[in-house]
């Protein structure tokens, strides 16, 4: 599993990020969750066009983290 910001502050964004991790043979089933600021529904849309198995906005808590991981690896 991944949690990637989509504001990361490097030459890339999370979108961008997790689209090139989809069209990689070894990471293209890895389970991304997107963390961000950006609640806009367009964005909540863009992350699921990329693959997020997951979008938390913040402010978020620790226990709805956990809660996301633990659905999406199913444990």
């Amino acid at each position: 599993l991944m949690i990637l910001d989509v504001g990361l502050a490097t030459p890339t964004n999370g979108f961008d990020l997790a689209a090139r991790l989809r069209k990689n043979a070894r990471t293209e089933r890895l389970p991304i969750i997107l963390l961000t600021a950006r609640g806009f529904a367009a964005d909540v849309l863009r992350g699921r066009d990329v693959g997020a198995a997951g979008y938390i906005t913040k402010p978020f808590s620790t226990e709805d983290v956990v809660e996301r991981v633990r659905a999406i690896l199913d444990v």
